[in-house]
């Protein structure tokens, strides 16, 4: 399959994704979607950073073939939620938003409950919402999260699994390329197995990183291959980049992504293939 959607999670703020040379990559690169991230690092609107004048700014920046869709931390607390039902509209009206993200793997669990009697309760209320600002609902967590499985408690058509396969483990660990569970082409292979296997019912979708991609032993075009080779032969009809950030301070995730123009795709699977 050769025709995935391509695209960047925007986690810079907006003055320095709307600056004129960052704007003038995004357009080049073969992107068709991006996805701008509505809060700063914390889940919650206590730390907006993308409000209706940077997103009209967004959108008039960027070739016209280039969907927007929001994301948003989510968190079980009715006050967010019914300030998200206030602000979400507003924002994926201005964009013409071909959908909207709702990133669960922070706070969305029984613990921060509150206001809801139950984490499902907040599911449905969020799912609302959400479903009133855009035509399709995503939603993204890392493997193993509830959202991941068949109890999920948000609706979506879409789940982007975020299967960040990266040389050094949050926890600081050093990951092989060879590792058959973090190393690229393996982590996106088992986790995304497991995704068909617990929702059958949402579209497949994988965020990919790039980012501590200079494996011991590997050039990073090669671990970047690998790792949406798997993502694709396993299904992925959307791949995400995690994220503007990295591409923006790094001169090989831009290079990589350069190859991979709608006509020229078919080159990734056969290197998949062939690994």
């Amino acid at each position: 399959m050769t025709g995935y959607r391509l695209g960047t999670w925007i986690d810079t703020p907006p003055g320095k994704t709307l600056k004129r040379s960052s704007m003038a990559l995004m357009n080049e690169l073969p992107f068709d979607h991006v996805s701008p991230m509505v809060d700063g690092s914390s889940p919650g609107l206590q730390d907006q950073r993308w409000f209706e004048r940077h997103l009209e700014k967004l959108r008039d920046g960027l070739r016209d073939d280039i969907e927007i869709g929001p994301t948003v931390w989510v968190e079980p607390v009715r006050e967010y939620i019914e300030r998200l039902a206030v602000m979400l509209p507003v924002l994926c009206r201005i964009v013409c938003a071909a959908f909207v993200c709702a990133d669960s793997e922070m706070r969305w669990k029984k613990r921060y409950v509150r206001g809801y009697d139950s984490l499902e309760e907040a599911g449905l209320h969020l799912s609302e919402v959400l479903y009133s600002s855009a035509p399709i609902v995503e939603g993204t967590a890392f493997p193993k999260h509830r959202e991941s499985s068949a109890n999920a408690t948000i609706a979506v058509d879409r789940y982007m699994e975020q299967v960040y396969s990266i040389h050094t483990h949050p926890s600081g660990r050093k990951i092989k390329a060879s590792s058959k569970r973090y190393g690229p082409g393996h982590y996106q292979r088992w986790a995304l197995q497991e995704l068909k296997a617990e929702r059958p019912d949402v579209e497949i979708g994988a965020g990919l990183a790039c980012w501590r991609q200079k494996f011991a032993g590997m050039n990073p075009a090669d671990a970047m291959a690998l790792a949406h080779g798997a993502a694709i032969a396993e299904g992925a009809t959307w791949l995400r980049e995690w994220s503007w950030k990295h591409i923006l301070g790094n001169s090989y995730p831009a290079r990589f992504l350069r190859e991979l123009a709608p006509s020229q795709r078919h080159w990734l699977m056969a290197y998949h293939q062939s690994a």
